[in-house]
């Protein structure tokens, strides 16, 4: 009795695994045929993977970022250098090249830690 017990728990178990598949595939096959690649970006966000943290990061970090080129990137570090760490995520805005409608594609992926000290 306990041996079919055991089987049916993990009949159970294999079969909520291949639906959580199921479900991610087509999740992804979905995003592939609205807009004709997988946008690794929003899954990131989506399921909180990482974020950005804006006062270590170094240049080729910060071009992992929508929109970011080496340009800005370079911008984003020398203000930091210039000015000290960022305290707010919107004090992006005071960088050359970065407007509302970058910072708000930004703000998922981007994140301040504050230090306890």
């Amino acid at each position: 009795m306990a041996e079919r017990k055991r089987w049916k728990i993990q009949g159970l178990l294999l079969l909520i695994s291949l639906l959580l598949v199921g479900m991610f595939w087509h999740c992804t096959q979905q995003n592939v045929q609205e807009t004709g690649s997988i946008d690794i970006m929003s899954y990131r966000t989506k399921f909180n993977v990482y974020r950005i943290e804006l006062n270590t990061a170094d240049v080729e970090t910060l071009m992992i970022l929508p929109e970011i080129s080496r340009t800005l990137a370079q911008r984003i570090v020398s203000y930091r250098e210039e000015h000290g760490n960022y305290t707010s995520v919107r004090q992006l805005l005071l960088v050359e090249g970065i407007d509302e409608t970058l910072l708000d594609d930004l703000i998922p992926y981007v994140t301040i830690v504050r230090s306890m000290s």
